[in-house]
């Protein structure tokens, strides 16, 4: 398995590079810099909805220490308890994501798209049921606002990330047949077994 699904995590590196780059440049234009904040992302609820992201920080996991795989393993188990109590009510819970130690995350290169992509604003397009593309502008997090609200909008236009991720995951798809979708959180994915 490590070997059918190397080709594929070294493109989706490639791909995260190229939003690495292009999150640098908005970052840049608007002088932001992200030190953590009251409303830290590690505490927002996201899930992740493709297998590549599942394998790159399984990857990013595995090469850590036996005792950080430990903690975080821990963390991980803590997160989901919290989550299945918080689902029977009305507000998720707010925990941190347990691969976060001291504000710095552990698995860093290995992080999912939303983690390098939140905070700045940008857009997205996709087509509507008229037949028209539809685009959806994001504005930043509130530490964002907080330090930028006065600089003009930078294009920043995820849309192409979008479509060469999602070619990318129906061809890894396609190899390994998986059919289900997926949708987990970085606890659900580091508790989760791969997939075959």
């Amino acid at each position: 398995m490590d070997m059918e699904i190397k080709p594929f995590l070294e493109k989706l590196e490639n791909l995260f590079l190229s939003m690495n780059e292009k999150y640098d440049e908005a970052a840049s234009y608007y002088d932001f810099h992200c030190h953590g904040c009251d409303e830290n992302c590690c505490m927002t609820l996201f899930y992740h909805h493709t297998y590549l992201e599942f394998f790159y920080l399984k990857e990013g996991f595995d090469i850590l220490s036996s005792e950080l795989k430990k903690l975080i393993y821990e963390r991980a188990t803590e997160n989901c308890r919290k989550k299945r109590e918080s689902d029977q009510k009305t507000a998720p819970a707010r925990t941190m994501c347990p691969a976060n130690f001291e504000g710095k995350c552990v698995v860093y290169y290995h992080r999912p798209m939303i983690c390098r992509l939140h905070g700045i604003p940008s857009e997205w397009s996709f087509p509507s049921k008229t037949g028209v593309n539809r685009t959806v502008i994001s504005s930043g997090c509130e530490e964002f606002t907080r330090q930028c609200r006065k600089k003009d909008y930078f294009k920043f236009d995820r849309t192409p990330f979008y479509h060469q991720m999602s070619r990318l995951e129906n061809q890894l798809k396609e190899h390994f047949g998986f059919k289900q979708k997926i949708k987990k959180t970085v606890a659900e994915i580091i508790l989760g077994e791969v997939p075959f």
